[in-house]
């Protein structure tokens, strides 16, 4: 699905591809043409780039694997990535208008995207591999420290009801 509507809001949000492919639905074929075009190409450059360090014989096999193999929750774990929308009014040097907006699920028993706790730990990862990446994560941080979400929750753990996002809070 090219277009995200989020619960409860107006507005449309679309997904990073549709930057090159349409967005009202019917760019699938062309989306799926380009996939099956350059697969190929894409498998021999991701078995290019993890070379040297499979090749390294000085790195522990369970190193190689947590290496490669974690990174799955950045692609499949529950990411989404969207086209920055005009009506943000960002400014003209912001990463977000180029890159868009990088979220990931903190866990799949916990529905939370970009938690700065558990993202403190894939910092790293992000900073050295996909570095804008990692630059809109922490545009989006600096933005929503001075907001406030005033819907009433409770939590599990002790019934509380509480603000869903506190002012002047990182989330």
């Amino acid at each position: 699905m090219p277009n995200r509507r989020p619960l409860f809001n107006t507005i449309v949000i679309h997904r990073f591809y549709t930057k090159w492919f349409p967005t009202d639905g019917a760019g699938a074929p062309s989306l799926s043409h380009y996939v099956l075009s350059n697969y190929e190409r894409w498998e021999k450059e991701i078995e290019l780039w993890q070379q040297p360090v499979l090749q390294d014989a000085s790195l522990p096999d369970w190193y190689k694997s947590a290496l490669f193999n974690e990174l799955y929750f950045v692609a499949d774990g529950g990411s989404v990535w969207f086209l920055a929308d005009e009506a943000e009014n960002l400014a003209i040097d912001d990463p977000r208008l180029e890159y868009g907006h990088f979220a990931y699920l903190e866990g799949h028993e916990y529905r939370m995207y970009n938690t700065y706790d558990v993202h403190f730990y894939a910092s790293f990862a992000l900073a050295l591999l996909w570095p804008k990446l990692q630059l809109v994560l922490q545009r989006d941080f600096c933005d929503s420290i001075c907001e406030e979400n005033v819907t009433r929750r409770s939590h599990l753990y002790d019934g509380k009801v509480t603000h869903r996002k506190v002012k002047n809070s990182v989330p």
